[in-house]
């Protein structure tokens, strides 16, 4: 159960996102699958592009973040930090020296919207194929084999999993997992987006 402090944290990002992001689907609690017990606060899903976010409130520690950073990145086009501003110290997080200069625009002060800015990010990283893969069902990603026509070695996920990133391009791999996570349900969500397959 989430705190107060992390709840309005939490309202404030996602009106944001629906204001400023309109063509993006909100998730909360996103489970990163393959990057040990991780779970994202929210995910921000594009037609061919995810966002992970992690919410820091006034109650929270930054203990974990670097782990939740590392492991979030392998698997998404780019991370948030949404962190309050009790745990800055000047424009840096406390304790956070691990943190590169090009890790920067990854964090949003709260409160301070008017200078969150998604696409301040000049080029968006590329996630390992096998581990955005990863984030998918079992189910999804069956589905994407027969969308593609992709006969697939068995039924377990690796095989799947192997057979989609031997038979896709980088680009119908970011479309895919996009695809299938914008129309899966969450106990808490945006409206699930259905892409219909033209006839």
């Amino acid at each position: 159960m989430s705190s107060a402090a992390e709840r309005e944290m939490r309202d404030a990002l996602v009106a944001w996102f629906h204001t400023n992001e309109p063509k993006a689907r909100v998730v909360h609690e996103l489970n990163v699958a393959g990057q040990g017990s991780n779970r994202a606060d929210l995910g921000i899903i594009f037609p061919d592009t995810l966002f992970l976010v992690e919410i820091k409130s006034k109650k929270d520690s930054l203990k974990r973040l670097k782990d939740q950073f590392d492991a979030f990145t392998k698997c998404s086009h780019g991370v948030i930090i949404a962190a309050h501003e009790c745990h800055f110290d000047g424009n840096d997080l406390k304790g956070c020296d691990w943190m590169r200069w090009s890790h920067k625009d990854h964090i949003w002060r709260y409160p301070g919207a008017d200078k969150w800015d998604l696409h301040r990010y000049k080029a968006y990283a590329e996630p390992h194929a096998v581990m955005f893969l990863e984030m998918l069902w079992a189910e999804e990603l069956s589905a994407e084999i027969v969308r593609h026509g992709l006969m697939a070695g068995g039924p377990q996920r690796w095989q799947m999993i192997h057979a989609l990133t031997l038979g896709l391009t980088g680009k119908q791999i970011r479309e895919a997992v996009c695809r299938q996570l914008r129309q899966r349900t969450f106990a808490e969500a945006d409206a699930p987006i259905i892409e219909r397959i033209a006839a």
